[in-house]
């Protein structure tokens, strides 16, 4: 999805009477990884800057990235590690729909959990550093930083498994018989307790910049679904690469030597977590329930390929993973908290 020549110009006008520092756009250029918001670089007469805008087809709530300059707006009171936001645009005819820009954060972006692409004496530490970090969001008093109404949390989890199961149906008409169970089954044993707080919603270590040498985390990318909600949402998908299948775009664990490869095992990301807060009871359930949304998602992904509206070049990967990572989620939930529960049957997916 490139910026045409009559789109940049009509970026410099907005940008120009918004008295915006970036206003001398000499070049857009479109950044890889994610697969919802375009993403891209715009070389300035003030250098390098970010522009974040919502994708072409998509609706006035969908990848809101006004949502996304609220929560690094109010972040950035904080010590989290995010870029800082700058000029947010709702002016639909300047590029199609919702924008804004924020600070370029040089350094290494690696998609792939198994971080093939960062030296193997690096990767224990770059998890170290990630895991941190994500504890040091979930450590924010939201209410301190004006986030009160962000979020609807006491219901979060509820509304998500509802949610998913009518996009999923959206998605894939004929159904699919564990996507079917684990909509029906996972509200019996959504838990209790718990800490709220900023979740990212979507966290992974590709949506981090690494430092360009060092290993360690300095900045959190993508949060276009940030919410209030139970911060194990959020720490569950530290977990996620361990129950992946193998065949995912972003990675999995499964089949692969941790220690050899130089990567960290489960207990250790659980224990650099703890370092700053130890509320991680129930996490199975939380990463049972991110494992059924990975699958809704990249059903959605498979759909918006099939549209002719995909953001990413590697979109085709990922509907061949919807089943296996449905019947991952199926699994674990039977290993554990719904043994008693007998499993999906082929008349679930209607």
């Amino acid at each position: 999805m490139t910026i045409e020549t009559s789109q940049l110009d009509a970026l410099r006008r907005w940008l120009r009477s918004a008295g915006s520092a970036f206003a001398d756009v000499e070049a857009a250029a479109q950044l890889k990884g994610g697969q919802s918001n375009p993403t891209y670089r715009l070389d300035t007469g003030a250098g390098p800057v970010v522009l974040r805008k919502q994708p072409r087809g998509a609706s006035k709530w969908a990848h809101d990235v006004r949502r996304e300059h609220t929560v690094l707006s109010a972040l950035k009171q904080t010590d989290v590690l995010t870029p800082t936001p700058y000029e947010f645009c709702d002016d639909a005819s300047i590029l199609g729909g919702d924008f804004y820009l924020m600070e370029f954060i040089d350094g290494r972006i690696i998609d792939d959990c198994r971080l093939f692409d960062a030296p193997r004496e690096q990767r224990q530490a770059i998890y170290r550093s990630f895991t941190q970090a994500v504890a040091q969001l979930h450590s924010v008093d939201y209410q301190a930083i004006g986030l009160a109404s962000f979020g609807k949390p006491k219901e979060f989890v509820s509304r998500q498994i509802a949610l998913h199961g009518k996009l999923f149906q959206n998605y894939q008409p004929a159904g699919e018989p564990n996507m079917a169970w684990l909509e029906k089954t996972l509200p019996r044993f959504i838990p209790s307790g718990g800490t709220f707080g900023v979740v990212n919603n979507d966290i992974r270590l590709g949506n981090a910049v690494l430092d360009a040498t060092e290993p360690r985390v300095i900045s959190l990318l993508d949060w276009e679904m940030a919410t209030i909600a139970d911060t194990r949402v959020d720490a569950s998908l530290l977990l996620l690469p361990y129950y992946l299948p193998s065949n995912h775009p972003q990675g999995s664990f499964r089949n692969v030597a941790m220690g050899t490869e130089g990567l960290p095992l489960e207990e250790e990301i659980l224990a650099a977590y703890g370092e700053a807060d130890t509320q991680l009871q129930d996490m199975v359930f939380f990463i049972v329930f991110n494992l059924y949304r990975y699958a809704s998602v990249s059903a959605g992904i498979a759909h918006r390929l099939a549209q002719g509206i995909a953001v990413a070049d590697d979109a085709a990967r990922y509907g061949p993973t919807v089943t296996p990572t449905a019947r991952a989620a199926v699994e674990l939930a039977r290993n554990s908290f719904a043994r008693d529960v007998p499993p999906p049957s082929d008349q679930e997916a209607c």
